[in-house]
């Protein structure tokens, strides 16, 4: 069975009273109050932004949403990096390696961030992790509209340059607390190679009715993706697609 992970750039904030602020911010409407419905012709695409950290009542909204649509012939694209099941263990270890190199934790060791004990700090005890049961997603049938664990470190490596592991990376075993040196590049070096990737599938697909389910932070470039290169048309809720036409 694949495991799908998501990348959560807020995570690092969490201790911290800016971090628990912005958690309980974006947490006061619900959660389907967000959506945007984008529409063009006799297709439909409804952009669901998540958050990947909230009290279990949200991710109740999002789950009934979900398999309501899935009902009415709507195809669900996730997100989640997925584990490259078709590595030897030496290799999957060192594509982990390189993960914690960029994100400062074991992407892969546990199911949430709240199971996940390589992480320096401790999840509010509040909150719970998205996961696919809890949105009700079905990735049988609904679309993983993101990277596998190989092709988003070929990427990375190709735009930025090769991973270097150094003696303490080695060192450190994958399933404790990191704490060597990081790569320099920033959440959003790792978002642009994921927006790239599912706007890519969004620009090629067939499919005409679309719930896509995917982190607020993403929400820039997908929706200008949708406005301008798909011209779709905004029918419900707000869209940020005209700041990345003013920056242009």
């Amino acid at each position: 069975m694949k495991k799908y992970i998501l990348i959560l750039p807020i995570i690092a904030l969490l201790l911290s009273s800016c971090g628990r602020m912005m958690i309980k911010l974006y947490n006061i409407k619900s959660p389907i109050q967000k959506k945007a419905v984008w529409e063009k012709d006799d297709r439909t695409i409804i952009f669901l932004p998540m958050i990947h950290l909230s009290k279990q009542a949200y991710y109740d909204e999002v789950k009934l949403f979900v398999t309501q649509k899935q009902k009415e012939g709507y195809v669900i694209y996730f997100e989640g990096i997925k584990e490259d099941t078709t590595l030897t263990k030496a290799e999957r270890d060192t594509v982990q390696m390189k993960f914690r190199k960029i994100l400062g934790f074991n992407l892969f060791k546990g199911k949430t961030y709240k199971e996940n004990m390589t992480l320096s700090y401790k999840v509010p005890k509040k909150y719970v992790g998205q996961t696919l049961e809890n949105t009700g997603i079905d990735p049988k049938i609904d679309i993983n509209a993101d990277l596998s664990s190989t092709q988003f470190i070929e990427q990375f490596e190709a735009e930025f340059g090769k991973i270097v592991l150094d003696s303490c990376d080695f060192a450190t075993p994958l399933d404790e607390i990191y704490r060597c040196k990081r790569t320099k590049k920033n959440s959003y070096s790792i978002r642009s190679i994921r927006d790239n990737y599912v706007n890519k599938l969004l620009l090629n697909t067939s499919d005409k009715k679309i719930v896509l389910v995917y982190g607020n932070r993403h929400r820039t470039f997908i929706d200008a993706c949708i406005a301008h290169k798909m011209k779709f048309k905004l029918v419900e809720g707000k869209s940020i697609a005209a700041k990345v036409e003013k920056k242009k």
